[in-house]
């Protein structure tokens, strides 16, 4: 965070090129910690706004320090990638990667949902879930061992760290909302995927730049149960503009 100190004059210029109602955060001489103000008008050496929601007029003579408070506007879009992936008795999925091109987006992640469209398969509990990001780094493993041995017939799990409850354990996969999980250790993903970072959370995505491939890599880590992702899967980011 910028913090502008004020010394002689500079006050008549840090105010002069504000627009009307920034967001600032000044701090007072004789004071410990910054006041929340809404800058309005600067006239003569007085700054009229709102300090704290109510109507306030500074002395720039009382000013020591301007910090700016950085605003955004929260824009949600959603990415898909419908072609179906097969999920065999044993091994990786096919095509392994699954791939979501992003493009055209600005500003940072703040938000990240995985959808999983129409999954089916006679063990559930076999499949392993890692969502790469466009900085493999940042990568999650959002379905590890979840489940039990009754079929999962047509389900659409949608993957959300502000989900009341995470991924069942031990109980049949249903649609509906969840937060992503990973009951299991040790999960292998052979390449070209990257080592898995090690969690499950969704956030560890938050704060990167959305741009580029994201990647959904699948592993059946057990024989005799096959399924598949029919409608395969979304992606839908928030990032702070």
């Amino acid at each position: 965070m910028e913090v502008i100190f004020i010394k002689d004059n500079c006050i008549c210029q840090v105010f002069c090129n504000l627009h009307p109602e920034t967001s600032l955060l000044l701090l007072l001489k004789g004071s410990s910690s910054a006041i929340p103000f809404t800058f309005l008008k600067f006239n003569g050496h007085c700054v009229t706004g709102l300090r704290n929601g109510s109507p306030a007029i500074i002395d720039c003579n009382c000013i020591c320090a301007v910090i700016p408070v950085t605003t955004c506007t929260e824009s949600t879009t959603t990415f898909s990638n419908p072609a179906s992936i097969t999920i065999p008795d044993s091994g990786t999925a096919t095509p392994y990667p699954s791939n979501i091109l992003v493009a055209g987006l600005t500003g940072t992640i703040i938000k990240v949902t995985v959808q999983l469209n129409n999954l089916s398969h006679t063990f559930p509990d076999d499949i392993d879930i890692l969502l790469v990001g466009p900085t493999t780094s940042q990568n999650a493993i959002i379905m590890s061992e979840v489940g039990s041995s009754g079929d999962a017939v047509n389900v659409t799990l949608l993957l959300d760290d502000d989900a009341p409850t995470p991924l069942p354990d031990g109980s049949p996969l249903v649609s509906g909302t969840f937060q992503p999980a990973n009951y299991g250790g040790g999960d292998s993903f052979p390449a070209p995927a990257p080592v898995p970072a090690g969690g499950s959370a969704l956030s560890i995505f938050n704060g990167t730049n959305p741009n580029g491939t994201w990647s959904l890599y699948i592993v059946d880590d057990a024989g005799a149960d096959v399924g598949s992702l029919a409608g395969g899967w979304t992606l839908n980011i928030t990032s702070c503009e």
